[in-house]
């Protein structure tokens, strides 16, 4: 069931664009994931079909084994809460869960006035005020909660992160709320070594810690890490330019790449699964070249005109300019834009 490479690139191309697709996402059944998946044995398998082709999503291995699927017609009222509703992470989150009519929506943040109108007016969202980092509005914001979902992304500064999500998470164990989503939507982070990638140590130290405190039963609400590919947005955001693509390798390495509705879509449904899967959960949505990428582009434009791509160096290459960026401290982000720009 490998989503069409075509179709792929079609979506990156059309995401960046500004054009909105949106995907349905439909649970298999135990037979249906067995014969998708074949030997990889995972538990669980999300179907995802967008228009004009299939991408696909899966839970990791390493997740909770889920209980037995509720199937009655009536779905129990829920309260999920998502900390930093106003950035545009969040903001797509509580469209999506607010489009069923058993979730009510807390969310946490500073100002109510820059959300969408039609999300701030929405009957079934409660907004609490407050700094992020007040702990009494956090746990008003986490009563009667089953999930809680971290939507602040401060790149600049992750050593706040690592403190927000602590805070969160003792919250979380206080008003019984069984499960927290990381702030991670990202590629694997989770083999890393401390200092591999010196802006991911805050993250990778969260993950690691809330993994002990439940090995220890110090921390009872269990951690959900939503991994998956390159947001498309940042992609084309700064790090590639469309007009002076290069590449680095054969030019035959597939990125993974998702969007910021496909991930929202992708957080809205686990937290809403009445199983509870918790855990490490890798997602897939569409996997590319640069050529690829740059070929489907090519033919959004007028004149026929084709976009040169240049040979940046070899694998070996690039490693050598990443461990020696590494070495003097200038990884992040310097380095990675002169990869990928």
């Amino acid at each position: 069931m490998e989503p069409d490479q075509v179709s792929a690139a079609a979506k990156v191309a059309a995401t960046a664009s500004g054009d909105k697709l949106e995907p349905s996402i439909t649970p298999l059944t135990p037979a249906e994931t067995k014969s998708a998946v074949g030997p990889l044995h995972f538990e669980e398998f999300y179907d995802i079909q967008w228009p004009g082709g299939s991408c696909w999503g899966f839970l990791n291995k390493e997740a909770s084994p889920p209980a037995t699927p509720k199937h009655t017609g009536v779905q129990e009222p829920i309260r999920i809460c998502i900390a930093g509703i106003t950035g545009e992470l969040g903001t797509l989150i509580a469209k999506y869960l607010l489009e069923h009519k058993h979730v009510t929506v807390h969310g946490i943040c500073r100002q109510s006035s820059v959300l969408q109108d039609v999300i701030v007016s929405h009957p079934r969202l409660v907004i609490f005020r407050g700094p992020a980092e007040d702990e009494n509005v956090a746990r008003q914001a986490a009563k009667l909660c089953s999930a809680m979902i971290c939507a602040y992304n401060d790149v600049k500064n992750n050593q706040w992160m690592y403190d927000i999500q602590q805070l969160l998470t003792k919250v979380c164990d206080i008003e019984k709320v069984p499960r927290y989503f990381a702030a991670d939507y990202v590629p694997d982070f989770t083999t890393l070594k401390p200092h591999e990638i010196p802006f991911k140590d805050p993250q990778l130290a969260f993950y690691q810690s809330l993994l002990l405190e439940n090995e220890r039963n110090t921390k009872n609400v269990k951690g959900v890490h939503i991994l998956t590919g390159v947001f498309v947005e940042a992609f084309f955001g700064g790090f590639f330019d469309p007009n002076k693509p290069k590449i680095w390798g054969t030019g035959d390495e597939k990125w993974d790449l998702v969007t910021y509705r496909t991930i929202a879509q992708f957080v809205a449904y686990v937290a809403m699964d009445p199983r509870g899967p918790y855990g490490v959960l890798k997602f897939h949505d569409v996997a590319c070249t640069i050529e690829e990428i740059v070929k489907e582009i090519d033919t959004r434009k007028k004149g026929g005109v084709q976009t040169h791509i240049s040979k940046a160096g070899t694998m070996e290459q690039l490693k050598e300019v990443v461990d020696n960026a590494r070495a003097s401290g200038n990884l992040f982000p310097h380095v990675i834009r002169h990869v990928y720009v």
